[in-house]
């Protein structure tokens, strides 16, 4: 995860790449597209390959590993999507979409926080004497 973060008392911003791994700490007139905010946030992953033309067109590890198949329509997914906003609050997007270059070899879904409870129930055993 790449996240640029503004410090409230200096306006620099912090860029970070993963969650452990500080890029820089820059004024914030290098920037000065993200000074007044923004209106969008994205997140992205790539595939790439020199050898486009063979197949498999990748090594690189993307999604599930599978074609996108007719039962779940998806080869990957992403969850837990969160933005920072200037009083350092996380907060849930409002809107997200998905996106992929080769729809036939990649297609992800969001589900957000989604988690399935599972339920348990006893039955009697149908088949004792």
């Amino acid at each position: 995860m790449d996240s640029q973060v503004q410090d409230p008392l200096t306006n620099n911003l912090w860029v970070q790449y993963g969650e452990k791994t500080n890029i820089g700490y820059w004024p914030p007139n290098l920037f000065k597209t993200l000074s007044h905010g923004a209106e969008c946030a994205e997140w992205g992953g790539d595939v790439y390959s020199s050898k486009l033309e063979q197949t498999p067109h990748t090594k690189t590890a993307m999604g599930n590993g599978n074609f996108p198949d007719y039962i779940s329509g998806n080869s990957g997914y992403v969850k837990r999507l969160r933005i920072l906003d200037i009083s350092f609050n996380l907060k849930f997007p409002d809107w997200v979409m998905t996106y992929a270059d080769e729809y036939d070899c990649y297609r992800s879904e969001y589900i957000g926080d989604y988690i399935v409870k599972a339920s348990l129930s006893s039955q009697e055993n149908q088949f004792s004497k």
